[in-house]
């Protein structure tokens, strides 16, 4: 198995991790606002991509395999066709950025996983002047949000622990506690009720065998907040070499 890095301060930890398991690794950066990297990956090679959008179309074209654990299921409204009333936001209305109209300060996210921009709490007088910003950018200009873009608005709840469980072939592998009352505030001791709901969710469907799943504990209980591209996904306080490990075990079966 070899790591196909983008070369950011975030992925230092994985880097130590590889290191310690004796993992090859190479280290890309990528050059901003393109679709290039340095240095280039080799073509039809071997390997699993740690890194953003960029470094994942770069690998996916160079045909790196088995590159990144992709699915066209990684959006929030085919996971709400599966989970329903699982999620936290099962009550969240789909539409296109330029129509979509909150009358009270709402969650607004991307439908897709492709991280166009951050899911936050938005206003109606700020939404309303970001649509506005976005009328006159043509689909043919670089954005990473277009007025056409799906996205996702929901009521604004409150969130008292939020969680990452990393999902390798289908089985839970690592997992870390990322945030409280909305601080950042990462730790690997997890709760058994916490597993034991992801286990659950596993069993009812997942994106992708390979994916990472976020977790909302709230007063009244354990939610799905979303599931990310295990690829791009951060690890927080997740333990790495377990992780690598578990990887390694599933590409070898």
């Amino acid at each position: 198995m070899n790591l196909i890095v983008q070369d950011i301060p975030s992925n230092e930890d994985l880097v130590s991790a590889a290191q310690k398991l004796g993992i090859p690794y190479s280290l890309h950066k990528v050059i901003p606002f393109s679709d290039t990297v340095q240095p280039n990956i080799a073509p039809q090679s071997e390997g699993i991509v740690f890194g953003g959008r960029t470094l994942q179309k770069v690998a996916e074209a160079a045909g790196v395999k088995p590159g990144t654990f992709n699915s066209d299921c990684f959006t929030y409204s085919v996971m709400l066709e599966n989970l329903s009333d699982l999620c936290l936001n099962f009550d969240a209305n789909i539409g296109q950025f330029d129509s979509v109209s909150i009358t009270e300060d709402s969650f607004i996210r991307p439908d897709a996983d492709d991280k166009s921009f951050v899911g936050h709490i938005i206003t109606p007088e700020n939404l309303t002047a970001w649509q506005k910003s976005t009328e006159l950018i043509s689909a043919d200009e670089y954005s990473t949000l277009y007025s056409h873009s799906k996205v996702v608005t929901a009521k604004a709840r409150e969130i008292i622990e939020e969680y990452r469980v990393f999902i390798i072939g289908g089985k839970i592998s690592v997992y870390s506690l990322y945030r409280k009352y909305g601080v950042y505030y990462p730790s690997n001791i997890v709760d058994k009720n916490i597993l034991d709901f992801a286990a659950q969710i596993i069993q009812t469907w997942i994106p992708h065998e390979c994916c990472v799943l976020d977790l909302a504990l709230t007063e009244t209980g354990i939610k799905v907040l979303e599931f990310n591209c295990l690829n791009d996904s951060g690890c927080y306080a997740a333990n790495l070499e377990k992780l690598l490990q578990d990887l390694y075990e599933y590409l070898h079966e």
